[in-house]
Order: C-alpha cells, then structure tokens, then sequence
C-alpha cells in the first residue's frame, strides 16, 4: 500500500475521531444558540469522513461509498447556513416551507446520482453532466451567503464573539477551498476525496473556539440573553480605555454603532470621552456616578445615570472598567413635573394666602357698618327720626353693594381660572363699551369724570372675544382709571392694529411690540388717564393677585387686574402699562382680529 495511502487512512481517522468528539460536546451543549443545526453538520461531516475513508479501504464497493457521500456533499451546505442564521439571531427566519425549500436541490442530487437514466445528467465517462454543475453553484452560493453573513455580522457583536466568528470563519474557508479545487481539478486527487482532511483543520480550529472562547457553552447563551437584550447600556474599557465590548443599547444611546467602538480607544470619540473622562480617571480608580443626556434616534433628549465600577482580576490588579447606562428619562420628567407644580401649588398658595388677607380685610369693613347700622336700628330705630333711619338704611345698601361686588369678582377670577377653551367670536365692541359705561355711572357722576373713546367705537378693528370677559377687562381698567386718574378724571379709550401708523400709538407701540407674539394679528386696546402715573416699581406689582396701590387714595381689594391678566391670556392676549411718573399712565390689552371682516 502507498505511503501516501497509509498518511491519508491515519488523518481521516483522526478528522472522523475529531469530528465525533465535538458533535458529542455539541450534543451537550445543545440548548447553546446554534448547536442543534451545528451538530447536524458535525455528524454529516464525519458520516462524510467515513464514507470518504471506506472508499479507499473497500475498493471494490467505492461507486457505492462515493454515491453515499454525495448525500453529505449536499446537504453540508444547507445544515452550514442553517447554523449560521441560528448563531447570528435570524432563526425567526426559518420555517418548515422555507427549510423543506433549501433541501429540494439537494434532494433531486440524490435522484440523479442514484438513477441510472438519470445519471447523465450528473456525469459522463468523459465530462461531468449540467446538474452536476447546478449542484455544485447552489452550495457555493450557500457558502458563500453563510460566509457574508458571519463577515456582516462581525462588526456589531461583542470581541468575545467576533473572535470565535473569525475561528469559525477559517475552519470552515480551509475545507471550503480545498472542495473548491478538487472540483475544479486544480489539485490531483487521485480518486480520493481530500475534502474530509480538510475539514480536520476545521475540527482544530472549532476545538480551539470551544475550548478557548466556550463557544456553545451557557455563558454565550446567558449574554445574548441578558446582556445584547437589556434594556440598561453596557460599555466595558480595558485600562487603556479600549472598548472591548459593548451591547446594542448602549449603541443606540451612544449613536454609533459597534463597529466605530470596540476596539477602539473611547477618546477617539471625542464627545462620548469628554463626558465620561471624569470618572474614568478618578485616581485612585474608584467607583462613580453621573447623570447625563443624549440626543435619540427620534432627535428627543434622553437623560441617563451613568455608573462606573472599575474591575479587578485575580491578582487585585486594574483590568477595565465597567459602564453601565440606566435611563431615568421618566424619573426626570417626573421630578420637573413634580417641580413644576410644586410651583405652581407655591404660588397658588401664597395667592390663597393673599386672598385669606385681603378679602377677610376688605369684607370686614363693609361687614361691620352693615353689623353696626342694623344693630343701630334694631336698637333705637323705633326712636329715631325718619331722615336718620333712611340715612343708616343708605349705609347699609352702600355696605352691602360693596360686599357683593367683591364676591362677583371672586367668583370671576375662579370661573376664568377653571374655564377651558372659551369660543371666541365676533365683539359688538360699541355695545359692551355701552355696557361698562352703565355699570360705572355713579362712579363717573361721582368723579365727575369724561369718558372719551378715540373715534368712534363701531370703526374700531374687528376683534375676537367672549363678550362678558372683555366687559369685565374694560369695567376693571375704566374703574381703575377713575381711582387712581387725575382729579378729575379725564379717560380716554382706544384701538387700533399695531402698524396703523397712528401718533397716539407711537410710544405704546414700542413698548407692545417686544410682548406679543404675531402681532399683525392682534388688535391692541388701551385706557389712557391723566393721573400722577406710575413708578418702575408700581408697575412690578401690577397684575399680580390682591395686590392694592395707593391704598390712601381709593379703597379695593387687589383683584382687578389679576382678573384682567387671567381673561386676556385665556383669550390669546397679552396685557401691559406703559407709564412715567407725572405723565398718567396707560392699560392696555390685546385680542385676535377678525379676519373674516377683512
């Protein structure tokens, strides 16, 4: 027998020797990701190397050995792509219609190769037959999918993986080309097939990637499970701030992908280190915290605890350093939420307080005469004259008006606040003017005050509204004006679209115009009077609840303009002073046009 022969028989034994041991070790492993379908090839390989070794052994029986490797030819490429869609996580692919679809090819192999009136079809006693050549391109395209996949695949795994991707990578090239070349008769052959030797490079290599890297072992498993599917980001550095590893999660938050990371110093990326960079050169090295925001995928902020453990080998030396990413995107909303209407319940409060104050303040006084006066006629009325008993009366209904119009403006100021949307329509701004100018005529006869609109109100600007709010803005400011105006007081309304050009506008409109928003689309309205005006830290106070100026010179209870401010922001307005001291001062407020009356 020829050495050659001899060398041959002791390498397939060992690749049939070496090719059992690992299926058994798969078999194992099998609930791994990937070794059922590794498994089947590992057998259909060393079922491979047997028949291939059977064929020189009994040479009398070779037609028959080589027939029945062809049955290992086939399907080795289909089990291959099989194993490869498992490992990479595509295995949701996989259906019975779709894997019965990849056996048919190598299923008709089978009937041309072992029917005789078909077998021209595969080979000749020259030339080799046009299925023989069909054969031979659907397992090459096979390989050569399973192959891209594996290189695809790579750069977005962990180094542990990528590594036994590269193993696996190369164990399976070797047999692949030497099948290549045996095919296309670019080595001799000799009647033996050289291709089951090969794949002993490939049993060493996946021993290696078993035994080195613990391929199908459960902590692959447990990683693909927990890790690359946890919610929380994982980034692990090496002491020279190397990224070694690195799960989808923390991509997605980082906006990179595996590739431009592991492996990679972490300073390169330039805005990932500098915000990390505090923690990770703590010296000593110790473990830390920090909060921090990225930008997501969907251009949304994302807020981030991020903590570094720094991990130690056996020996207590520095090895890495673990990063850990939990989003506490809802616990910040949550806490600004929280923030916010602490706010909100602070100022509501010291409003409340105000309102305690005041209005047990301001009710107290009208409540004793109305006390007091009745008292008076419970007690002497019967002894007092009758001009004296309609004098008390008087006082009592003065007392008790003033009462009444506190209540109807608390009652106000809490309907604005609770109402939602209020349909804006069309005003009949003459007709409400006509109504403020009832509700205010004993304080003008008692003033003796001039009310003057600027033109006439039924040109003024079209404007959008809810009619008894913009009655109480106008009764509040037009009341103001008479309390705090000159003596007496001489009142003028007005308005117009902010670009009219018009004089009286000038300094208002300077002073409007930085407040509002859209405002070619807004009509401004104003109360001018001609008292002592008012000074920067007067007109602080303005607009804010329960809040009195120049108590000496008119009695009230703060609510006014509070409730001006809530009706106009209600309606889409905004609402101001433009004032100096000596020069009167004027109230002004804003509402939307009308466009529907051009």
């Amino acid at each position: 027998m020829p050495i050659w022969i001899v060398v041959y028989l002791m390498l397939t034994t060992f690749a049939i020797a070496l090719n059992a041991l690992l299926a058994l070790y798969t078999w194992r492993h099998q609930e791994a990701t990937g070794a059922r379908a590794f498994l089947a090839l590992l057998l259909l390989i060393t079922l491979w190397s047997l028949l291939a070794y059977f064929q020189v052994v009994w040479r009398d029986y070779q037609g028959i050995f080589r027939n029945l490797s062809y049955v290992c030819i086939a399907g080795a490429p289909v089990l291959l792509l099989m194993f490869v869609l498992q490992y990479g996580g595509m295995d949701r692919w996989f259906t019975p219609g779709r894997v019965a679809g990849l056996f048919v090819i190598p299923g008709i192999t089978q009937l041309v190769i072992w029917l005789p009136q078909l077998r021209p079809l595969w080979e000749t006693a020259d030339a080799r037959g046009p299925w023989f050549w069909v054969h031979s391109f659907y397992a090459y395209m096979l390989v050569f999918i399973s192959f891209t996949l594996m290189l695809v695949k790579m750069p977005r795994v962990s180094a542990q993986k990528r590594r036994q991707l590269a193993i696996i990578l190369f164990g399976l090239g070797v047999p692949v080309t030497v099948n290549v070349l045996l095919t296309f008769d670019l080595i001799p052959h000799q009647d033996v097939d050289w291709s089951p030797l090969a794949f002993s490079v490939s049993g060493v290599a996946i021993a290696w990637a078993l035994y080195r890297y613990r391929l199908f072992d459960l902590a692959p498993l447990a990683r693909d499970a927990l890790i690359d599917r946890m919610r929380d980001g994982m980034l692990v550095l090496d002491t020279r701030y190397e990224v070694r590893d690195v799960n989808p999660m923390a991509c997605d938050i980082l906006g990179r992908a595996a590739g431009t990371l592991v492996g990679y110093p972490l300073p390169w990326a330039r805005e990932i280190w500098t915000r990390l960079e505090p923690l990770l050169t703590l010296s000593p090295p110790r473990a830390g915290a920090l909060a921090l925001d990225f930008v997501g995928k969907d251009g949304g902020t994302y807020y981030y605890d991020v903590r570094v453990t720094p991990l130690y080998g056996r020996d207590a030396d520095l090895i890495g350093y673990l990063i850990l990413f939990y989003d506490i995107t809802e616990r910040v909303a949550s806490e600004r939420a929280i923030q916010q209407y602490a706010e909100v319940l602070e100022t509501r409060n010291a409003e409340l307080d105000a309102f305690a104050h005041t209005v047990a303040h301001d009710l107290k006084t009208p409540l004793t005469t109305v006390v007091g006066f009745g008292r008076l006629l419970q007690q002497r009325g019967a002894r007092l004259p009758p001009e004296r008993i309609v004098e008390t009366a008087e006082r009592i209904v003065i007392s008790g008006d003033k009462m009444t119009t506190i209540i109807d403006e608390l009652l106000l100021l809490s309907s604005v606040r609770k109402s939602g949307d209020v349909a804006r329509v069309p005003l009949d701004m003459p007709a409400i003017l006509g109504e403020v100018q009832e509700r205010l005529a004993e304080m003008l006869t008692e003033y003796d005050a001039t009310l003057t609109p600027a033109g006439d109100a039924a040109t003024w600007p079209a404007a959008l509204g809810h009619a008894p709010w913009v009655e109480a803005v106008w009764t509040n400011y037009v009341s103001n004006a008479l309390k705090y105006g000159g003596r007496p007081p001489r009142i003028e309304l007005g308005a117009a679209v902010l670009d009219s050009g018009l004089p009286i506008l000038e300094p208002l409109a300077q002073s409007v115009a930085s407040k509002i928003q859209n405002p070619q689309s807004k009509i401004l309205f104003w109360v001018r009077d001609n008292g002592p005006g008012l000074s920067p830290q007067e007109q602080a106070q303005l607009f804010t609840p329960f809040t009195r100026l120049h108590q000496e010179r008119a009695e009230g209870h703060g609510l006014g303009l509070s409730i001006v401010e809530r009706i106009v922001a209600q309606l889409g307005g905004e609402v101001g002073v433009v004032s100096a001291e000596g020069a009167g001062a004027t109230f002004w407020f804003t509402l939307s046009r009308d466009t529907s009356q051009g």
